[in-house]
């Protein structure tokens, strides 16, 4: 499958580096705003296209599959600009910044018969199968609340501290444990879940 990659940020650069490891998965194009930082992207990472527009490398024929890798607010955009251009999509989590624009990228995936889906690792290891399995059992009984956590310093970087721009507890950190539930991150507000957000320094 040939796979391209919008936007050629930090996390870009480790989807770049797995999916070079993989005999399926041809590492095709990448774009970003600036051309010359998708060249640079390309050739550090082995792609074979660089783009300075989303729009031109959506529009290459031979394109399948875009893993969409820029800040959390512009996901929706991004990944409904890929659909309508007929790309399968693999979406960094966040998913979405709200429930409202998850339902409407999968009812438009579903209407176009592509593949949507978030980005998220810790959903497909192997504790996770173990996880689903045991809880599918009914072993443990019906699970009647969650609790979970999951730490992190965030303070280094300033997104992190902006719900604005994607960041704070729920969608940056928090979706590592929503996830668990099933339910994308964007799916849950402060009647579904309470998450413990600290910036201070170890």
């Amino acid at each position: 499958m040939k796979m391209g990659i919008l936007g050629a940020g930090g996390i870009a650069g480790t989807m770049a580096a797995t999916i070079a490891q993989m005999d399926t998965v041809e590492s095709w194009a990448v774009a970003a705003r600036d051309l010359s930082r998708a060249q640079a992207f390309a050739e550090k990472y082995g792609f074979q296209k660089a783009y300075g527009s989303y729009e031109e490398m959506l529009e290459d024929p031979e394109l399948e599959l875009v893993y969409i890798a820029t800040l959390h607010p512009l996901h929706y955009e991004h990944v409904k600009l890929c659909l309508e251009h007929g790309k399968h999509v693999l979406c960094e989590k966040a998913f979405t910044m709200n429930a409202k624009q998850a339902r409407e990228l999968f009812a438009l995936a579903a209407e176009k018969k592509l593949l949507l889906t978030e980005a998220i690792w810790t959903r497909y290891i192997p504790m996770r199968f173990i996880l689903d399995g045991l809880l599918k059992s009914g072993i443990i009984g019906t699970p009647r609340s969650l609790t979970a956590n999951l730490c992190y310093c965030l303070d280094h970087k300033e997104r992190n501290l902006k719900p604005e721009l994607g960041g704070g507890a729920l969608l940056d950190i928090g979706i590592y444990p929503a996830s668990i539930t099933g339910k994308p991150a964007s799916m849950f507000n402060a009647s579904h879940c309470w998450l413990l957000f600290s910036s201070a320094s170890p």
